[in-house]
Order: structure tokens, then sequence, then C-alpha cells
């Protein structure tokens, strides 16, 4: 069997010699190899371009993972928020002005058409609130809902409510309370029906709720 030399080559990371199988090999190790490849390849940069990928191709599973974890977790993320409010008061008291100073005009806008596309949730939010405040029960739902539900007919007057009518028409459409808050009724499905505005004001002036 003819001799073969053995192949001596100097390890272009560390630079120690090392024996070597073929005359193509560089480096001594993997690990050089692995550390030469995150040297030359800026691994900050190369992660954030493959999480960025990733994020692209898996949008929905990451969506419902994220929802499920927020629903399972809900208490412990509040007392986060809550510790982390309390413990930076000042600072995000201060970026918040900073923000508001620089940006008033545009939150102006934003909030005013909000209030304007998102009449309904803000109006169920305060009977939820109001609820809550008087330590009746509560159920989260829309409010088209109960308008679709009774037909959008005054459960009072047994009158059609025009859709289309909003304040300060007195024909527009208005949630009644049947057992109202202050007695300890609930914002539930079952004790709130479609009226007018005036119908239920009416309602109140003779004596009964307004919801």
């Amino acid at each position: 069997m003819p001799f073969k030399p053995k192949l001596v080559g100097k390890c272009q990371f560390c630079g120690r010699p090392f024996e070597a199988k073929r005359i193509s090999k560089r480096f001594c190790s993997r690990s050089c190899v692995a550390r030469i490849y995150s040297a030359t390849h800026k691994p900050g940069e190369f992660r954030k371009a493959y999480s960025a990928a990733y994020r692209a191709t898996h949008a929905e599973e990451l969506r419902q993972s994220d929802a499920s974890y927020r629903e399972n977790h809900r208490e412990e993320l509040a007392a986060k928020s809550r510790a982390y409010s309390a413990a930076h008061a000042e600072e995000i008291s201060g970026r918040w002005r900073a923000h508001y100073a620089t940006h008033a005009e545009e939150i102006r806008r934003t909030a005013a058409n909000y209030r304007e596309t998102h009449a309904e949730e803000r109006r169920s939010a305060r009977h939820r609130r109001r609820a809550r405040l008087m330590g009746g029960e509560r159920e989260a739902f829309a409010l088209q809902e109960i308008y679709a539900r009774d037909e959008w007919t005054c459960q009072l007057c047994r009158e059609p409510v025009d859709p289309s009518l909003g304040y300060p028409s007195p024909m527009m459409r208005s949630l009644d309370h049947v057992v109202r808050l202050a007695d300890g009724g609930g914002h539930t499905r079952a004790n709130v029906r479609l009226t007018h505005l005036v119908c239920n004001l009416r309602r109140t002036t003779r004596g009964g709720s307004r919801g």
C-alpha cells in the first residue's frame, strides 16, 4: 500500500494546526465552523429575517396561539401589567405627555372617528359598566343582536323602529332594561329589549324604568 503523507493545516479561525483528511479543509472543528459562520453572517440580522419570514407564513397559527395564551393567562398578564404600571408610573406618564404634545391633532381625529364608528359598542360597554357598579348580572353581547331579535319593533308601542335614525330623533332606537339596573336588574339578553327613545322616556316619566 503506497505511503500517504499526513496533511497538516492551520485553522482559519483559531489559528491552531490540525491534521486534515483533505486539502480543502480549513477549520479544525465544528465549533470553529459555527463561530466563523456567526461572525460573518450577522446572527442578529439573520434571526430577524428568519423570524419575519416565519411570522408571515404562520400568521394564523401564531394569532390563535397568542389568543389562547392570553385567554389562559388573563389574570397573570393583568397582574404583570398592573405591577409594571405601578413601578413605572412617572415614566409612562412622561412618555404619554410627550406623545400627546406632538400628535395631539392626530389623536383627536382618531378618537372622534372611533366614537363615530363604534357608537353601539361604546353604548353597550356603558350599560355593562352600570350593571357592574350596581352589582347586577351582565352579559357581553352586541346591541345589534337585540335589535335583530326584536325584529326592529318597539317592544312598548309595537311600531317599527327605523335603523337609519339617530340622535336627537325621538324615534331613534333605544335599549330598555325590563327591570331597571337600579332595582337589581342585569344587563342580560333576557332583561333588555328594543324601544323607541321617546317610548323609553315616557315609561320613565310614568314611574317605570329607563334602560
